[in-house]
């Protein structure tokens, strides 16, 4: 195999998908390019490393077969990636009691077990629907995803003289837009328009807001660029699928 040294990616997460869709996942994370050639040898390297063996022009070309589109179908300079739940730092919330109360919604629905405390004695925790049989003696109850927490009903409420306080690790959706400024500016100078060209890209397995913004920018280089589409017919032979070969053509 030829495999060039890529990006460290955060996380990268593959479930039940053919090895081809999480080849062309990492090459697209890394900027790379991949194939497996006719020895059933795996190349994964920079686009720039694959060059093709001869140039294009005028002499290489059969007459009157070169066709050039502007244009870019997959053009974007705004590149929004919505990825799965990534978690907070730790949060701090308190609340007092009104003799009544005995459910409480903090900012983030909760990811993992919250230490519950009562006027500074810890409480005991169990999990809503697991533990909260009639008689359990369990103080409190959570649930994962779950904002509310909740007192024991056969227990007595706060009262207004009783502070609570929860200390807990939240969750929440990631979004992130990544913005190309300058690409943005020239759309707006050549139409007139705001200039930006947006893209929305859905993963539910990227679960840190660094990898979502690691996949958001990798996207952007990779389409954010006003492109040609050439196409021509050629008698000599050598070139391959993926090589970058260079083409010049006066009339265009």
């Amino acid at each position: 195999a030829t495999v060039s040294e890529g990006v460290e990616t955060e996380v990268v997460v593959f479930n039940y998908v053919p090895v081809s869709q999480a080849m062309n996942r990492l090459a697209e994370l890394s900027g790379f390019w991949w194939d497996i050639d006719v020895n059933k040898q795996l190349r994964f390297t920079k686009r720039t490393t694959n060059i093709a063996p001869f140039h294009i022009d005028k002499d290489t070309i059969v007459r009157d077969t070169l066709d050039v589109t502007i244009g870019n179908n997959k053009y974007r300079n705004h590149q929004y990636v919505l990825g799965g739940k990534d978690e907070t730092d730790m949060q701090y919330e308190s609340f007092l009691g009104n003799g009544n109360q005995q459910t409480f919604t903090v900012g983030y629905p909760i990811t993992k077990v919250p230490t519950i405390k009562v006027d500074g004695v810890e409480q005991s925790v169990g999990i809503k629907g697991l533990d909260d049989r009639e008689g359990s003696g369990t103080q409190w109850y959570w649930s994962k995803g779950d904002a509310v927490i909740t007192q024991n009903s056969e227990h007595t409420p706060l009262s207004n003289s009783q502070r609570l306080t929860v200390d807990y690790i939240g969750e929440f959706s990631i979004s992130i837009l990544a913005r190309n400024l300058d690409a943005t500016a020239e759309v707006k100078r050549l139409d007139g328009s705001s200039g930006i060209v947006e893209s929305v890209y859905d993963d539910k397995s990227l679960t840190t807001r660094d990898s979502a913004v690691q996949r958001a920018n990798m996207i952007l280089e990779q389409h954010g660029k006003e492109g040609k589409t050439i196409k021509f017919t050629t008698w000599k032979h050598g070139l391959k699928v993926g090589q970058i070969v260079r083409v010049t053509f006066g009339i265009h």
